[in-house]
């Protein structure tokens, strides 16, 4: 089913194509194995057989994604995001149709854990989820890394990964290791929502930074030819920030890099997209360009 209808979130081309092709080639080498060894007739059923069960196999994610999208979504989890997520509350009828499903998806598809054996809560893990689908809603083929553990500390902590409430991190992102969020850092952004700070959205921007390959502020699927004027407002907002002249814009944390500026603008530009609109409407066009949806008015999507 297609995800404009807000029945199922689709199946992104890109993976249909490789995985078709990965078949294709595998029968093909089946046949001619067989056939050099058997009945010519007898080995394209057999190629064929063993092809059809080799593209299950790939595509097991999303026969599991098929079923997992069968079941209701709770009513109590659907409250949690109606009273805690404002980017949901924003939305449509199905729009929030859409939203559940990813929730749903990110939930079934990554591995949450709480450190040292401690229990994870359903509405942190909400929250964690809502944050991902918050950031995806407007790009369909986007998929999440389902390698990467996602762990959840009570509260801050250092790089030590020692734990306290006056400790400085409240989450961090590996290039190739977890996601990691502070508990009460992640229920506050939350609570907060008229505030610049979230760690759910800050954190979940790194990860789109990250994934092609290097934390540089560019995130993934950005175009060469968005790439250039992205890389011009970011040079030029990062020293702003460093001067005290962009505060009523962005935080301080902005001026440490470009992948810190890129993730504190992904909080305002979800977090405050009116303020942000007016404010800086340059960065804001260009990271509604990039989401492909406007935070103001999401509706079911950009």
């Amino acid at each position: 089913m297609d995800r404009k209808t807000g029945c199922m979130k689709k199946i992104p081309r890109t993976v249909i194509t490789a995985n078709l092709t990965l078949t294709g080639v595998l029968t093909l080498i089946a046949f001619a194995v067989i056939a050099s060894r058997s009945n010519p007739v007898a080995a394209v059923f057999i190629s064929i057989a063993i092809g059809c069960l080799f593209f299950i196999v790939l595509m097991e994610k999303y026969v599991r994604r098929f079923f997992r999208l069968r079941t209701p979504f709770p009513d109590d989890w659907r409250e949690i995001l109606q009273s805690r997520v404002s980017f949901y509350r924003r939305l449509d009828q199905k729009g929030r149709i859409r939203f559940e499903q990813d929730v749903s998806i990110f939930l079934d598809q990554q591995h949450i854990y709480g450190v040292q054996g401690r229990h994870v809560s359903e509405e942190i893990r909400l929250l964690i989820a809502a944050s991902a689908a918050t950031l995806g809603f407007g790009m369909p083929d986007w998929e999440w890394p389902d390698l990467r553990d996602i762990l959840v500390f009570p509260t801050g902590f250092n790089e030590e990964y020692q734990v306290r409430d006056d400790l400085p991190i409240k989450g961090m992102v590996h290039q190739q290791g977890p996601i990691i969020f502070s508990e009460d850092e992640l229920r506050m952004g939350y609570l907060r929502s008229s505030q610049d700070s979230n760690v759910g959205l800050h954190e979940m921007a790194h990860v789109l930074d990250m994934a092609n390959g290097s934390a540089d502020g560019i995130p993934v699927g950005l175009n060469w030819v968005a790439s250039a004027p992205w890389i011009r407002i970011m040079a030029d907002r990062i020293q702003k920030v460093r001067k005290g002249k962009c505060r009523e814009v962005l935080r301080d944390y902005a001026g440490v890099d470009e992948a810190e500026f890129f993730a504190v603008a992904v909080e305002v530009f979800f977090q405050r997209p009116t303020h942000l609109k007016k404010a800086d409407p340059e960065l804001f066009s260009l990271l509604k360009d990039y989401f492909k949806i406007d935070p103001e008015n999401p509706g079911d999507a950009a």
